[in-house]
């Protein structure tokens, strides 16, 4: 019994090499109180390792690893399916692997494990967006590096007290290029300190390193959000910008006389779906650039997906946990980019139909 104990205190948690190292995942383990160490696995995601009674290790970690027990994570039912849909031939491969080797493979779902098993709060049930897919797409994104580049603006307009968003979209130059996003944010400066600590959001700290702009008073200044916007069209060529119908007639009409093209954008399924797609899909593919942008971020983590009959999706501003703002006017612009490019050329809905995931 005593050298049984002495083997479990000295277990670790061994990483495959193809999770993404965050620092966030860096203070989950910490968090366990348990030491970990990345390594090759030949399938799974986790593993385990432990000292012997004759001192020596169940795994050299300097080869290959193949653990008789693994865990194979996925975040959520979406990206479990899709390893049946596009990757199934890899997935199959990891699984037959295990079999040859006698390992037995334990399957999460991380959000409803979280959410059924140890009764958490989670963002959603399904939460649509893998945010370590999200995270691998925070390449650098510099404003100077981008000036003078054709792009296309989302405008999701809040009411006068809540969360206003401008997302600025970059088609890619050529095929190694990326999708580059620029967004930004206002909110009235008056209610800033009350948002922390009502919503429990850092609204404050974004505020603070710049990632949040904030307007005089208690409303949104949308005036100053209109100058703001003529200033990026100084600086960048944007060919369009795409709107949320509800609420921005008089933002349209003196975004209009400031000499922008502004195009309607309906929120249903019919022109939701398409952009909404291709957004995984590029994230999925790491052909999105944004930078890491800490607002943006917690918004795609905050979207809940609706689905209908037909199988078209898109972004439920009602049953999203928090704001996803910023998410939609992402997925207006990226529609922009993705219909006009950076020259007045055929959609690429046109060459290859819609996309179904």
């Amino acid at each position: 019994m005593h050298e049984q104990m002495e083997v479990l205190k000295s277990m670790e948690i061994l990483v495959d090499t193809r999770e993404q190292q965050t620092e966030r995942a860096k203070k989950r383990y910490e968090r366990f109180g348990c030491p970990y160490c990345r390594c090759t696995l030949s399938y799974g995601d986790y593993g385990y390792n432990a000292v012997l009674p004759d001192g020596t290790k169940i795994h050299d970690v300097s080869k290959t690893v193949e653990p008789r027990c693994v865990i194979e994570r996925k975040m959520s039912l979406d990206e479990l399916a899709a390893c049946f849909c596009k990757g199934r031939g890899r997935f199959t491969k990891e699984f037959e692997r295990a079999r040859e080797h006698g390992a037995r493979i334990y399957l999460i779902v991380e959000n409803a494990f979280r959410q059924l098993r140890l009764n958490q709060w989670v963002k959603q049930a399904v939460r649509w967006m893998p945010m370590d897919k999200w995270d691998a797409c925070a390449f650098s994104v510099r404003e100077d590096d981008l000036e003078g580049r054709v792009c296309y603006g989302g405008l999701d307009l809040s009411s006068t007290t809540d969360i206003t968003a401008f997302v600025l979209v970059f088609p890619p130059l050529d095929e190694e290029d990326k999708f580059s996003v620029l967004p930004y944010f206002w909110i009235p400066e008056d209610t800033l300190e009350l948002r922390v600590r009502r919503d429990h959001v850092p609204y404050d700290v974004w505020e603070r390193q710049g990632y949040l702009m904030t307007t005089e008073g208690n409303v949104v200044h949308y005036g100053f959000i209109e100058k703001f916007i003529e200033r990026l069209g100084e600086r960048f060529n944007i060919r369009e910008i795409a709107f949320d119908r509800w609420g921005a007639v008089q933002m349209v009409q003196n975004l209009e006389g400031m000499g922008f093209t502004v195009v309607p954008f309906g929120q249903g399924f019919k022109d939701m779906s398409p952009p909404t797609k291709e957004l995984m899909k590029l994230t999925l593919e790491k052909k999105m650039a944004h930078g890491g942008h800490p607002v943006l971020r917690w918004m795609m983590d905050n979207i809940y997906i609706r689905n209908d009959p037909a199988g078209n999706i898109k972004a439920d501003k009602e049953k999203s946990t928090e704001k996803i703002d910023g998410a939609v006017a992402t997925i207006m612009a990226l529609d922009r980019a993705i219909r006009c490019g950076n020259q007045l050329t055929e959609s690429v809905y046109d060459s290859r139909g819609i996309l179904f995931i």
